[in-house]
């Protein structure tokens, strides 16, 4: 298993280097989204390789792409929900780490974001089904001390 998640790591890695080249060809908004899908299929392949520091790395590219996105569109809901996938991905990775403390901070920014797209209603049914998973593990790290 390991050395498939190591494959698709660098499958994924390749892609984001051909995305990062046609972004300095032509600047293209569906070649953006494409990267940021790339950064978060990255991510989720980096967690199950047990790599947290590649995978903080991804989280943070879409979250500052998802950044840019709300700086120009602030309701936008595609991006708003892409940056709880990104927040709970960093959770996942510093918890791998052992620091509950810094990953329920992330798995609540995650919660606050879907909480309030819920409000709005503006969260999908999928990304909705994220709201017990993160209270799970948000749950989990009150009861857990941190290794750091």
């Amino acid at each position: 298993a390991a050395g498939n998640q190591r494959s698709a790591i660098n499958w994924y890695e390749r892609g984001e280097a051909l995305f990062r080249e046609l972004i300095a060809l032509q600047r293209d908004y569906a070649a953006d989204l494409g990267l940021r899908s790339i950064w978060k299929s990255l991510a989720d392949s980096q967690l199950k390789a047990a790599n947290p520091s590649g995978a903080l790395h991804s989280a943070a590219e879409q979250l500052r792409f998802d950044e840019r996105l709300l700086a120009t569109s602030p309701v936008n809901a595609s991006a708003k929900e892409n940056q709880a996938v990104a927040s709970e991905q960093s959770g996942d990775a510093v918890r791998l780490s052992g620091n509950m403390r810094d990953a329920r901070a992330w798995y609540q920014k995650a919660l606050d974001i879907l909480l309030q797209q819920q409000a709005s209603a503006k969260l999908t049914r999928l990304a909705a089904q994220g709201i017990p998973r993160l209270e799970m593990r948000i749950a989990a790290c009150d009861r857990t001390p941190s290794r750091q």
